[in-house]
């Protein structure tokens, strides 16, 4: 009796079976297809380890992913965890097709945290930008789905997100608003235990404008402006948002104390404040 021992197959070929099998469900022309199955075999023939390749300086990645056009390739091989997501890379390239891609491995659990999202009151388009924007990148990197994410991998993933070299300071004040949504809703499902921090200081709207000197109506007219973008934006512009009135009703008060509605402005008012 002969034995025949089949060897499995390299990372690299199953890869590449996989992303084949990908290309025909979306139901592309034949010459968009030929050219995606170029750009893959290009691709992996120059870096049949993808790991390895995931190590390289994230500039180098970048440009070669600029000129290739492998990005969906490599979107692929994460969401099917064949590579992770590291934060440097993350924060330095554009995560087109990520989030999709990742939430078709875990449907399941984007649903409820998606249902969770709109039942704590927030708009559908900020739901999707925690999701998308933050649970998504997070899955990426660990390689989990959302019912084995735990507090001590949310609190990791914030420490290295804030020794992140590559993002901007207005790009991780994002993340960490968006990861800060996403401990609320993953509470709010059960998958961790410990509340979403809360800064023990925080003022309300009211308070907030009540602590800076100004006309009334002035006063109750940023009340309802604020109150109003708060309903459609996520709570770090809101607070920039504040951040940037109290300093320009202030002036108003000291220098232009005869204006009691905005209709009253005029522009050099404005630009007196600018210079």
């Amino acid at each position: 009796m002969t034995v025949v021992i089949v060897a499995p197959a390299s990372p690299v070929l199953t890869l590449r079976v996989g992303y084949l099998r990908h290309l025909s469900a979306l139901n592309l022309g034949s010459r968009a297809l030929r050219a995606r199955i170029q750009i893959l075999d290009g691709f992996l023939g120059g870096h049949p380890d993808l790991a390895e390749w995931m190590v390289r300086p994230v500039s180098s990645r970048c440009a070669e992913l600029a000129r290739t056009g492998a990005w969906p390739v490599v979107v692929y091989a994460v969401a099917q965890d064949g590579v992770r997501l590291d934060l440097e890379f993350a924060g330095a390239k554009k995560l087109t097709g990520l989030a999709g891609a990742i939430e078709q491995r875990d449907p399941e659990g984007f649903a409820r945290m998606r249902a969770a999202g709109i039942r704590l009151g927030w708009t559908p388009k900020w739901v999707e930008t925690i999701l998308g924007g933050c649970l998504a990148v997070i899955l990426a990197w660990t390689g989990a789905t959302t019912a084995q994410l735990t507090t001590d991998i949310i609190d990791t993933f914030e420490t290295r997100l804030i020794a992140t070299t590559t993002l901007k300071p207005s790009m991780l004040r994002a993340y960490r608003a968006r990861l800060a949504g996403l401990r609320a809703i993953l509470f709010g499902t059960k998958v961790i235990d410990t509340p979403p921090r809360r800064r023990p200081t925080a003022s309300s709207y009211e308070e907030r404008l009540a602590a800076v000197e100004m006309a009334p109506s002035l006063r109750k007219m940023f009340l309802r402006y604020v109150t109003v973008r708060s309903a459609v934006s996520c709570p770090s512009m809101v607070d920039c948002l504040i951040n940037d009135l109290l300093p320009f009703a202030e002036y108003l008060t000291a220098h232009a104390s005869e204006i009691r509605h905005l209709r009253h402005l005029r522009r050099h008012n404005i630009e007196a404040y600018l210079i």
